[in-house]
């Protein structure tokens, strides 16, 4: 989103005697000499103040320890009145300052505008005038004009000090400096004052002008200098630097320290841990996924919030909140466990109460707008959590304008920000803005990308009734299968099969919707009327006017099964067991996938082309019943071997009814009687020892102890016995 100045700008005309300069001159003189006239008074102006310019340049560094400062430097240019950004990385790599003009008023001092950097990132800070540059440091900020005062070593004695004279009379101009592709201009311009400008939020009126500007009379005597392009109409505008209000560098440095001493109190590293996902899903199939469901512990940061709770900056999918049995604190060497309260609708954080008190009074949330704080110092603050042990970096910091954020939200823009890990804070150390992943259960490619949302969204988002999330929450084992199910096969859609279901201009010549070729009996695809030859076209929030396009391309994602090479099965090296797809289609679909996102419970519309026709269908989603990859399932070390009793959709692809005997093989471990013997995943065995199996108790009592058997093993159609001697040892089973 592109950058905007404070909103709510109120264009003013001002009378003659309200603006800020005397009134205007008589009789104009003829254009010829009028021009001529300005022409000689501004190379006068550019004369008398051109040996008060300087440029000051920052050259930064790498740390002590060998970190690179995290930030990237924008600086306003008055000419094209953008930001300019610069990375500190390839700043230090390529040996380049961060360059900005300054004014010299005293003979050892210049002003020049405030980067807000923390000295840790500064290796040097040279004024360079006439081609010569001069050690500085900064001595002093003057936090409501934005500018740094810097003393100079060894200055020049040949540089002009600016004098300053707030009763100058007569008419002002404007004697500004830019930059034009790195060499420096400056510029004079009369300053009209005709247009004044109120930001509403705050009440202020001001002047809109260059930054790094003095306002100087037709003789050259300056009134006062701003290296801010919102020039205040306050009584003192005209104050010189000397009467500003002042920080000293120990100052500042003592507001950070506070910073950071607060949040040591009220911020903590916690762990979350999972159990561990009891799934058969095959290897290939879990990395096309790729989701990250089967990682079991995550480090975040929590937040000590002013009730108590904690708010641990955390996305957990309803899936892995299902496996959630523990958090805890670390906290110095104790470990205090966290009981789960909620998890967040719309972001990606949960709420956790300490089992026993922690210290701090917690964080406050900023629950204004934030265009109050137009152009105000604020406090940034870096929080990561590296195994267990908080990193906290802060740094002075202010706002340089306002986006529009999601649902219409206002975010402020500070000057510096990491969008992981950036918090933003008050000077009285309110939370203003944190950084959290939304909860997009319409966007197929869900980022794992921050996004800034406001103390204001965040305290009205804990007070209101629909801030957590029921379906996501921690469920006991044999209640966390937590996937959604339509109970449909499909697939993709071509032109050919568009124009055949005369649907061609619904789909966009067949580039989106899906091909429904199957519907399971008594499913929630059967109880709304889909059946084969439907063409699903999107998905929409019952109370939504947003929808999900099903792009065939991006949800037909179980083509893979197709392109295995089943012929050569019995050739398949053992090695390759756990890379073998299912040859059903699996619940855990794409499809299936954005309809748990969308809510198990929630009612959804389905755009559907039935006969060339557009209609909507309403669904309830459903849980899906227990499936393959999440069914029970019984292993026989000794020779082995993992079965599983065949689940709905494996019974659908392989014409079983309910009653046929049999145990679908889900694993075969390499090198194993089972392997040795030809077993191969996903044939089924029907009989041991000519007694059929329906139940994974019957097949343990029926291998248990037993040094010699038989089974009856069927792949597709054909059926074979495979016989097992086994040495005598005493059998491992679970």
């Amino acid at each position: 989103m592109k950058y905007i100045s404070p909103i709510f700008l109120l264009a003013l005309s001002f009378s003659a005697a309200a603006a800020p300069q005397s009134a205007a001159p008589s009789a104009p003189a003829e254009p010829r000499q009028q021009a001529a006239a300005a022409a000689g008074l501004n190379r006068k102006l550019l004369a008398e103040l051109g040996d008060s310019v300087v440029r000051v340049e920052t050259f930064f560094k790498v740390s002590p320890s060998g970190e690179m400062p995290s930030v990237t430097t924008r600086y306003k240019c008055p000419n094209c009145n953008e930001y300019h950004t610069s990375g500190v990385e390839d700043l230090i790599k390529t040996s380049r300052p961060v360059s900005q003009p300054g004014f010299v008023i005293a003979p050892d001092e210049v002003l020049a505008t405030d980067l807000y950097l923390m000295p840790e990132w500064v290796d040097r800070i040279e004024v360079v005038f006439r081609g010569k540059p001069y050690r500085a440091r900064p001595i002093a900020f003057f936090p409501d004009q934005e500018s740094c005062l810097l003393k100079v070593e060894n200055p020049p004695g040949d540089w002009k000090p600016l004098q300053f004279d707030r009763n100058v009379q007569g008419r002002l101009y404007q004697f500004f400096l830019v930059d034009e592709e790195g060499v420096p201009i400056a510029g004079v311009a009369p300053d009209s004052g005709e247009s004044v400008f109120r930001n509403l939020e705050t009440g202020r009126d001001y002047q809109l002008v260059k930054p790094n500007t003095l306002l100087v009379d037709g003789s050259g005597k300056v009134a006062t200098v701003t290296m801010n392009e919102h020039f205040p109409l306050a009584a003192d505008r005209l104050a010189p630097p000397s009467e500003w209000k002042r920080l000293s560098v120990k100052e500042r440095q003592k507001q950070m320290e506070s910073l950071a001493a607060f949040l040591q109190e009220n911020v903590y590293p916690v762990r979350v841990r999972l159990a561990s996902r009891n799934s058969n899903t095959p290897q290939i199939m879990i990395m096309r996924r790729n989701d990250g469901k089967e990682k079991n512990e995550f480090d975040a940061v929590a937040l000590k919030l002013a009730d108590g709770k904690l708010l641990v900056n955390l996305r957990l999918s309803p899936d892995q909140t299902a496996r959630l049995e523990r958090i805890f604190v670390l906290h110095g060497d104790k470990v205090v466990d966290c009981s789960f309260v909620g998890s967040l609708k719309d972001f990606g954080a949960l709420l956790a109460e300490p089992d026993s008190p922690l210290p701090g009074k917690g964080i406050p949330l900023y629950d204004h707008r934030p265009g109050a704080l137009s152009e105000q110092r604020l406090l940034a603050a870096t929080i990561r959590n590296f195994d267990g042990k908080l990193q906290i970096k802060t740094q002075p910091t202010r706002l340089t304008g306002f986006e529009t954020g999601y649902n219409n939200t206002q975010i402020p823009v500070p000057l510096y920000s990491s969008e992981e890990s950036g918090y933003l804070f008050t000077p009285d150390h309110r939370l203003l803005l944190l950084p959290l992943i939304r909860r997009d259960n319409l966007d197929r490619y869900s980022s794992d990308r921050p996004d800034p949302v406001t103390g204001e969204r965040l305290a009205a988002l804990l007070q209101s009734d629909r801030a957590l999330d029921a379906n996501n929450v921690p469920r006991k084992a044999d209640d966390r299968n937590q996937t959604a199910w339509l109970g449909a096969d499909f697939q993709r859609l071509t032109p050919e099969l568009a124009r055949a279901n005369n649907a061609s201009s619904q789909t966009e010549n067949g580039n989106k919707g899906l091909l429904i070729t199957s519907v399971q009996p008594d499913s929630p695809a059967a109880k709304v009327g889909l059946k084969s030859g439907d063409i699903l076209l999107y998905l929409r929030p019952e109370n939504s006017q947003q929808r999900l396009e099903l792009s065939g391309y991006d949800f037909s994602m179980n083509e893979y099964l197709q392109e295995f090479p089943w012929a050569q099965y019995d050739e398949i090296p053992e090695r390759y067991f756990d890379q073998i797809p299912t040859p059903w289609p699996p619940v855990e679909n794409e499809l299936n996938t954005r309809l748990t996102k969308l809510g198990i419970g929630n009612r959804i519309a389905l755009g559907v082309i039935v006969d060339g026709k557009l209609e909507e269908k309403l669904l309830t989603v459903t849980r899906a019943p227990v499936n393959f990859s999440n069914a029970p399932r019984y292993t026989d070390r000794q020779i082995g071997l993992t079965v599983v009793a065949p689940t709905f959709e494996v019974r659908n692809y392989f014409r079983m009814t309910p009653e046929d005997p049999g145990m679908l093989i889900a694993r075969i471990r390499p090198g194993s009687p089972a392997s040795v013997a030809g077993l191969k995943p996903y044939e089924i065995i029907v009989s041991v020892d000519d007694q059929p199996v329906k139940t994974l108790e019957e097949f343990k009592k029926l291998i248990q102890d037993k040094r010699s058997f038989n089974l009856a093993v069927r792949r597709f159609a054909v059926t074979r016995v495979v016989k097992f001697q086994l040495p005598d040892s005493t059998p491992e089973t679970e």
